[in-house]
């Protein structure tokens, strides 16, 4: 059996108990109207809009165009997150990539958090979610506990959650960004998601997160891009919830722990 149809059976299974598995599906790096931004979003139009999945865009703030605005006010199903500053790295020798490493000062890192946030309230208004997605999934601890003070409520990173409040990360990213970038392969991306498919089934509760790079893809990405939409979407055994939903719809207080 492929590993797309092992991960079909797991849906199925999910199904047939009367459950659907979670999903939702993040893009990062907009900027501006771009031919790559154009396919995503048919990709999603693509669907019949009773089905059509909510779709998080993460948009690099000091980048954002007027124009970004223009063209995503006709499209209803997406959202805006803050995708760091400028993405930029700030990393130090030893350290990962990152715009907001430990190595920086923090009131620098907070400062530039609200400067981005400043500047895609003032263009996208009501279409911003209260989300941060740090550059390269890479934040410090004292960054994240100081978001909620500057009024964001949600984090999405890569992997499993490490414990932040309004926490919901990305689990498969269709890139192999070390080497080829280009396609990881379908059979990589589904034995992923067979993975992550058969923690959620154990009782994990997290919905399974599908990270994709408009500007960034391969014919190979936007191919596997249609089929994994028009899967997710049309299957029973899977569904995408709002992303407020998913995100920073907690109680205030919300205590904050990490891993």
């Amino acid at each position: 059996m492929e590993e797309a149809e092992r991960f079909c059976a797991r849906l199925d299974a999910a199904a047939e108990t009367g459950r659907a598995l979670s999903f939702w599906w993040r893009d990062d790096d907009a900027t501006e109207p771009t031919p790559e931004l154009d396919r995503l979003a048919g990709l999603f139009g693509e669907i019949d809009e009773a089905r059509r999945p909510p779709l998080g865009l993460a948009v690099i703030p000091d980048g954002a165009r007027p124009a970004l605005v223009d063209r995503l006010a006709r499209e209803p199903h997406i959202a805006i997150l803050q995708h760091g500053l400028a993405h930029r790295n700030h990393a130090q020798e030893g350290e990962k990539k990152s715009e907001f490493p430990l190595s920086r000062p923090l009131t620098n890192c907070l400062a530039d958090v609200k400067t981005g946030r400043t500047r895609l309230l003032q263009l996208f208004d009501g279409r911003l979610l209260p989300v941060f997605v740090p550059p390269w999934n890479n934040v410090s601890h004292p960054v994240v506990e100081g978001l909620t003070a500057l009024g964001i409520q949600g984090l999405s990173r890569f992997g499993a959650t490490k414990g932040a409040c309004g926490e919901c990360n990305t689990h498969l990213d269709i890139i192999e960004w070390r080497h080829t970038r280009g396609f990881i392969g379908r059979e990589a991306a589904y034995r992923l998601l067979t993975q992550e498919a058969e923690r959620r089934l154990a009782g994990a509760s997290e919905p399974i997160g599908v990270l994709t790079h408009h500007l960034a893809h391969d014919e190979a990405c936007w191919a596997f891009s249609r089929e994994l939409l028009t899967l997710l979407a049309n299957h029973p055994g899977a569904a995408f919830p709002p992303l407020q939903e998913l995100f920073a719809l907690r109680e205030p207080g919300c205590p904050t722990t990490h891993g």
